[in-house]
């Protein structure tokens, strides 16, 4: 390479400088990749696994053997999953992860990096706090720009912080019920830094979480036979249900009037975060049959198998699980004595796996519920299908802070959420129920939701809510607003209580209702702060008879979801077709039982609104402007989700149809003499412009042979 090359080498190396203030900074700093052994890197960096921080909280899960930890993979490439392990389920505010180390040198200024994941995009860092030792500190970035609808999309958020020597306790808390997941916390110490386990001086790392640590695994899963996911067949012994209900059952219910047709099956559909090589199920079952081979009862299979006359378990390969060896039917002991009986070892596959019980030779058989064990690493999950039995029925208490509650905390610091940890100021009145309560309520428009179940109608019974006034009071209904099923419910006070004062920010008093009355299947109740008065809301108590049985768990709160609407033509015009597509889903309600509505609004929102026709997602414009695509999804419990898209048609299609022509006027009122007319005229316009182009080409060689 001469001198002259190397110049203009430099130069065009030079040039994005020009562009780029930040330029020197990235090239002159020195880079470094992280390389963890045993969670240290050489360069003095610290990796903390959420998984093995100290778990406190609530399960956000609708699956109630979902733990916080499972087997998760990272949809961000330059994040692989640390550990193949995260945090989930965290969706509750209130909730914490804790890391107690110990350090051998105080650190000051250290860079900190929290990898978290959301379904949603651009979060708020505020929904996050971060504190050492107490002392909330702040994030470097005021939000998190993560993926939406990619819960595993990690991205890294900072903060910098500064550390004692000695003990330490570093605390993440969501201030919000959005459901973050976490991965891990990467702490930038200096090279000569050591850091030990708090409690008892072991290598980081080593310690199981107090609620779900690194150790903790769901390899066991129950599912109630009354939640399977479908119960098909002839019921039998002339019973309207093939639900009973019953205290010797594990959930107070069980499958029953089952077998004795010959035709029924039961199907449990449930998830795994790994491929088990080897797995057994339990099934617990009663029945008078005794001295008959389970085998000759009721067939197990999993994930498939044919029908036919011959006995399933006799054929295990083809169609089903051979249970010969689990042995014959005892003495009767009742219909709700039951007795477990295993299967032998199954594969399961990773993701969804279906269990099958099916009767044979017409035996009556109950089932009180199965457990899928192994003791190889995994993650079960389930989703319980209500079919309304189970539980114990009467009075019962529903939680403020098991509900859901939405709004902004009132928390001047910012330091609380919105679920406290309290003691009650009057405890021979009452006490604080579960020891948690909602406050920090003090805002406009905040609410609290509680969805439940009962399994009867109800009419005037007595619904008390319990509450404590942090200000002067006034009139029930200009602080609050109390929905039963949509209808405004009015409670026998008039009169909101007064603050007590002395302190007594928990002295909890009851407000009544004496004629509530709740439906048959869902039901919801809502709770509005429509003052922004300072209030705290322990619960409300139900005074229900014990016929009515109100079931909390296993309801459908969450609405549909529906993809980005994308559009399939690639003519944006009017007079074409314009087809769209999208995908939509739900977690309980099957998808072919999904209510969907598509709408077309062209200048939607605006005096030129107009509603057009779509058919099988398409419609065809007729003008130009702005179109407006509205989708909305209801599943069965009426929980809805609407997605709008916009379309603009800038351009006149060539399709558009003709000006009708005329029944009596053929040539659409077009005189032909004035046709013949035009001709002539257009030939004469001709003829005329040729002898003036000549007569001006003719002056123009003239004049040109004059000037020679």
């Amino acid at each position: 390479m001469n001198n002259k090359t190397k110049i203009i080498g430099f130069l065009l190396a030079f040039i994005p400088v020009l562009g780029n203030s930040n330029f020197a900074t990235s090239v002159l700093a020195e880079t470094h990749t992280h390389n963890y052994i045993n969670k240290h890197c050489e360069c003095g960096s610290y990796l903390f696994e959420a998984e093995e921080g100290i778990i406190k909280g609530t399960n956000s899960s609708s699956g109630s053997t979902d733990g916080f930890v499972a087997e998760a993979t990272s949809n961000n490439a330059s994040h692989p999953t640390s550990n193949g392990k995260v945090v989930r389920n965290w969706g509750v505010i209130g909730n914490t992860i804790t890391w107690k180390f110990n350090l051998n040198k105080e650190q000051k200024d250290t860079n900190i990096r929290l990898w978290v994941g959301a379904k949603s995009s651009d979060l708020k860092t505020s929904n996050l706090s971060i504190s050492v030792n107490g002392v909330n500190a702040t994030w470097k970035n005021s939000s998190v720009n993560t993926i939406g609808n990619y819960m595993f999309y990690f991205v890294g958020t900072e903060a910098t912080l500064s550390f004692p020597k000695g003990n330490n306790e570093l605390t993440i808390k969501n201030n919000s019920n959005i459901n973050w997941n976490i991965d891990c916390l990467e702490l930038e110490f200096d090279s000569s830094t050591s850091v030990n386990s708090f409690i008892d001086g072991e290598p980081l790392g080593t310690l199981d979480s107090e609620d779900g640590g690194s150790t903790s695994y769901t390899s066991s899963l129950k599912i109630e036979a009354e939640y399977a996911t479908k119960i098909e067949g002839t019921i039998g012994n002339g019973s309207p249900s093939f639900l009973e209900e019953d205290d010797e059952c594990s959930n107070g219910g069980c499958i029953a009037n089952w077998g004795n047709e010959g035709d029924n099956i039961v199907t449990f559909k449930f998830e795994s975060s790994n491929e088990v090589n080897s797995a057994i199920v339990k099934i617990a079952v009663a029945g008078s049959n005794e001295g008959v081979e389970y085998a000759n009862t009721i067939i197990p299979r999993i994930n498939g198998g044919s029908g036919g006359a011959a006995p399933f378990n006799r054929y295990p390969d083809v169609y089903g699980i051979d249970i010969t060896s689990a042995g014959t039917w005892g003495a009767f002991n009742g219909w709700y004595s039951f007795v477990e009986i295993s299967t032998p070892s199954i594969k399961l596959n990773k993701g969804t796996n279906t269990f099958e019980l099916e009767s044979f030779n017409g035996y009556s058989v109950n089932i009180d519920y199965i457990i899928i064990e192994t003791s190889e690493n995994t993650n079960f999950s389930y989703t319980n299908v209500d079919h309304g039995v189970g539980g114990k029925g009467g009075p019962i208490t529903l939680e403020a802070e098991g509900a859901i509650i939405k709004g902004t905390s009132s928390d001047a610091l910012g330091v609380d959420g919105m679920i406290l940890d309290r003691q009650s100021s009057n405890p021979s009145v009452h006490e604080t129920s579960g020891g948690k309560c909602v406050g920090n309520f003090g805002t406009v428009n905040n609410s609290i939701t509680w969805t439940f179940k009962s399994n009867v109608d109800v009419s005037s019974f007595k619904l008390s809510l319990w509450v404590a006034s942090a200000f002067s009071g006034g009139n029930i209904n200009d602080v609050l607003s109390f929905k039963i099923n949509g209808v405004e419910a009015n409670f026998d006070q008039s009169l909101f209580p007064s603050y007590p004062g002395n302190d007594k920010w928990y002295n909890w008093e009851e407000l009544t209702i004496s004629n509530a009355s709740i439906n048959k299947g869902v039901n919801k109740i809502i709770l509005t702060n429509i003052s922004g008065s300072s209030f705290n809301i322990d619960c409300i108590h139900l005074e229900v008879p014990t016929s009515c049985i109100i079931r909390v768990d296993n309801i459908d709160v969450t609405s549909p979801t529906i993809g980005i609407i994308y559009f399939t033509s690639n003519v944006f015009e009017t007079y074409e077709n314009l087809e769209f597509t999208f995908e939509y889903e739900d977690d309980i309600t099957e998808k072919e039982k999904l209510s969907i509505s598509v709408k077309v609004y062209f200048e939607f929102g605006t005096s030129k609104q107009e509603t057009v026709t779509s058919t099988n997602n398409k419609f065809k414009p007729t003008k130009i402007g702005t179109y407006t695509i509205i989708v909305t999804v209801k599943d069965e419990a009426n929980n809805e989700t609407s997605r709008k898209r916009n379309v603009v048609v800038a351009k006149e299609g060539k399709n558009k149809p003709n000006t009708p022509i005329i029944p009596d006027n053929p040539n659409g009122g077009v005189n032909v003499h004035n046709i013949n007319k035009r001709v002539l005229g257009g030939w004469l316009t001709f003829a005329i412009s040729l002898l003036i182009s000549g007569g001006l080409i003719g002056y123009m060689v003239y004049k040109n042979k004059k000037r020679i």
